[in-house]
């Protein structure tokens, strides 16, 4: 699953906030479900407050071994339990710490040098929802995944955004799914100009070395095209000299693929208005093959579209509220 857009091309700036939904398993859950129990909410505050702990005694620890920032504070352990145990031992943890949560995970990103704090299974028929409106959410951001800089993340009573100037903000959901739905919802800032956009990775692989090299496909809610894009990646390109030419353009164009004309042209204040974007990829019954479904406030655009096998970008001018992933 992947996406992003070239400096200087009209679309998407480079500088943004990326939801990358990508076939990893799941990395981190960022906010709490909000059709979870009220006991549920409880023990996930209480793991909010082990996270922080954890976190506070790794960077006590890393002062005190003299490291480096760029440096693996848990060099020499590979399992997270290990590393715990050694802040125990080094005597910046009482013990290990357990999530009350069933089912959740602390886990150790070795890529941002910080604990983050696993849901994963929030549902028995194993669907992710977030919702992206508490400030309590900022305790599992994190900046600078796989050489990716500067920005910063904001959670604030609107949802998640970044603020950042260049490069790029990564946040990872894991999506081990062959069939399933990515239902996001969202509003471009109405300070964006008319350039801004926002995108959902599909099918999408990533470089071990370096999670900029994305390698797939994704979707393209794109003011600055008035088009809703579909494009392949590769490795972390979007240059048609990489292959990662652009598959269909669904708007009212003389560029457009697919004519719509219910997509207005970029001055239009309905790029402004909340929207709701879903995709579901479902096995073609051809071998390497997958189908999709593009739907935009309920509206289809696109059905039964057969791709090659090659979820969230998210640009700082745009803010998600929710996200979901249905299996």
């Amino acid at each position: 699953m992947g996406l992003r857009v070239l400096k200087g091309k009209k679309g998407f700036t480079l500088v943004e906030l990326v939801v990358v939904i990508a076939i990893l398993g799941i990395l981190a859950s960022m906010a709490v479900p909000r059709f979870i129990g009220f006991t549920d909410r409880g023990r996930i505050a209480a793991d909010q407050a082990s996270l922080k702990t954890l976190n506070l005694a790794t960077s006590g620890y890393r002062i005190k071994k003299e490291l480096p920032s760029a440096a693996d504070v848990f060099t020499g352990f590979d399992e997270d339990r290990e590393r715990m145990e050694q802040l125990v031992a080094s005597g910046f943890l009482e013990k290990v710490l357990e999530p009350q949560k069933p089912d959740a995970e602390f886990l150790w990103q070795v890529a941002s040098q910080r604990w983050l704090y696993s849901l994963y299974e929030v549902a028995e028929n194993g669907a992710f929802h977030y919702v992206f409106n508490t400030s309590e959410t900022e305790d599992f951001l994190y900046n600078d995944w796989g050489g990716g800089g500067g920005g910063t993340w904001s959670v604030d009573e609107y949802g998640l955004h970044t603020t950042g100037a260049n490069g790029s903000d990564l946040l990872f959901i894991g999506n081990n799914a062959g069939e399933y739905s990515l239902n996001t919802r969202f509003k471009l800032k109405t300070d964006s100009g008319t350039s801004g956009g926002m995108g959902i990775f599909f099918e999408t692989v990533l470089d071990g070395d370096n999670q900029n090299k994305d390698t797939g496909y994704i979707v393209q809610f794109d003011r600055g095209y008035s088009e809703i894009v579909i494009r392949k990646r590769v490795n972390g390109s979007e240059s048609s000299s990489q292959g990662a030419e652009i598959i269909e353009r669904i708007g009212n164009k003389s560029t457009s693929s697919i004519v719509n004309e219910s997509i207005p042209d970029h001055d239009d204040s309905w790029w402004e208005e909340e929207k709701n974007l879903s995709i579901t990829v479902a096995n073609s019954g051809n071998e390497g093959k997958k189908l999709i479904a593009i739907t935009l406030d309920g509206q289809t655009l696109l059905t039964d579209y057969e791709i090659p096998l090659f979820c969230v970008r998210m640009y700082r001018n745009c803010v998600i509220v929710e996200l979901s992933i249905l299996r």
